[in-house]
């Protein structure tokens, strides 16, 4: 079992950057067909998680292309950049795997 995770910073309003997280997660989860946990950091900086868990590498795959390869999801993503919702520098993914 993996756990996908992206991580990132608010930096611009904190209700749009939630308000632009919740529907990034409602596409992601309609676009790859696995549900998206999304979470706030509690105390420090106003980090955001959202997180998936798939079968296998192979699956990771897929899922990614799907979900990089959607227009949907990249007009998403450019309105995030452009209203500066989040911390440059700040978005980072990682693969756990359960041990």
């Amino acid at each position: 079992m993996l756990t996908y995770s992206t991580r990132a910073r608010i930096s611009g309003l904190p209700g749009e950057a939630l308000a632009w997280a919740q529907e990034a997660a409602k596409l992601v989860a309609k676009i790859g067909g696995r549900p998206v946990q999304l979470a706030g950091r509690v105390g420090g900086h106003s980090d955001i998680v959202w997180t998936t868990s798939l079968d296998d590498y192979s699956q990771l795959g897929s899922w990614l292309d799907s979900i990089q390869a959607n227009a949907d999801y990249a007009a998403m993503v450019k309105i995030a950049v452009e209203k500066g919702l989040f911390a440059p520098g700040s978005v980072e993914a990682a693969i756990w795997r359960s041990l």
